[in-house]
């Protein structure tokens, strides 16, 4: 995990937000960053591709995450490194956010107007 997520992610939390993951990766690699990092438990859910059937940025892996989780997309913030994968989640009503490192990321949700 890069600098400073970490401790972004549980700002987030602190302040009241929900934190979700969504993987690209297969479920054997899943289990070893379970087993590995300690920061799975701070997602409320991983919507894994490898368990649907598609990747990112399929209409479908974010429908699973929004409707999975009773999320509203406008009320709903994806961050991701990949520029076609945020394209994804604006094309599906999300706000997001490309992910550079976590002092931007920090700014860019601040200009949303998330308070933490």
């Amino acid at each position: 995990m890069l600098f400073g997520t970490l401790d972004l992610i549980n700002r987030l939390k602190q302040a009241g937000y929900r934190i979700f993951a969504l993987t690209d990766n297969v479920n054997e690699i899943v289990a070893h960053l379970k087993q590995r990092y300690d920061f799975w438990p701070l997602f409320e859910h991983a919507t894994i591709s490898s368990e649907l059937g598609f990747l990112k940025p399929s209409n479908d892996i974010y429908q699973s995450l929004l409707t999975h989780n009773d999320l509203v997309a406008e009320e709903t913030v994806f961050l991701d490194d990949m520029p076609y994968n945020v394209e994804g989640a604006k094309n599906n009503g999300m706000h997001a956010i490309q992910f550079a490192d976590a002092e931007q990321a920090s700014e860019a949700l601040r200009e949303l107007g998330l308070t933490f």
